[in-house]
């Protein structure tokens, strides 16, 4: 049985698409750089940043700065408060189901610690998770499986128990890392070619479909 469910952040649980675009367009006003159009295509941080850079090469290498991560907060606490990052259709009855049925629920982002935080607060989610996990941890980045070897330990659990749920290639990696089962869900942002090379154990279209696929994994037995 999976008896703890590990799932990603942004494009899992929390559509931060726009975000990322808002981001690097108030980079550019603060370089008094000349406003540029973004074409919405792939996963928006790379689609922004890389796009930012072609325009205005001078940008490369911003997001380390200090003056980017302010920008960051900025931009975040404003869509915040304007409603602007929300949760996916049933992400937050998704979770509640899960807990009901006595699953540990987890989380592992690659964001940054202050602003997973301030998501998880403005949008309720906190009380959800037993462990949450970002980049500045002891265990550091996805898909480096530390923290799930951790998961593992904090509640005894073997690998066949604990499911990755994630958008993203390297959160499936993460997962096939530690020998946990992995499920891959499609957004507006993805391509299911992409994760299928992954070799998630399964892709779903939405978390509305997650239970059924837990329960296909869970009949299917250890890999």
């Amino acid at each position: 049985m999976i008896r703890c469910v590990v799932f990603d952040l942004d494009g899992t649980l929390v559509d931060t698409g726009e975000l990322f675009y808002r981001l690097f367009s108030e980079v550019i006003r603060l370089a008094g750089l000349k406003p540029i159009c973004f074409e919405q295509v792939g996963d928006p941080w790379a689609s922004a940043y890389e796009q930012a850079c072609a325009q205005y090469p001078q940008l490369r290498g911003i997001t380390g700065e200090p003056r980017f991560a302010e920008a960051w907060e900025r931009v975040l606490r404003e869509m915040l408060a304007a409603g602007d990052v929300r949760l996916y259709p049933d992400a937050r009855a998704v979770l509640h189901s899960l807990h009901e049925s006595g699953r540990k629920l987890c989380l592992a982002s690659n964001t940054p610690k202050q602003f997973v935080e301030m998501k998880l607060e403005a949008l309720r989610l906190k009380p959800r998770f037993e462990a949450v996990f970002t980049p500045q941890d002891v265990w550091g980045p996805k898909p480096r499986p530390a923290s799930l070897f951790h998961v593992r330990e904090l509640f005894g659990l073997g690998p066949e128990e604990i499911a990755m749920v994630g958008d993203l290639p390297p959160d499936i990696i993460y997962g096939r890392n530690a020998g946990v089962r992995t499920v891959a869900i499609l957004n507006q942002y993805n391509d299911r070619g992409c994760l299928a090379a992954a070799e998630p154990d399964c892709i779903v279209e939405s978390l509305a479909e997650l239970a059924t696929a837990l329960a296909r994994l869970e009949e299917s037995g250890p890999r």
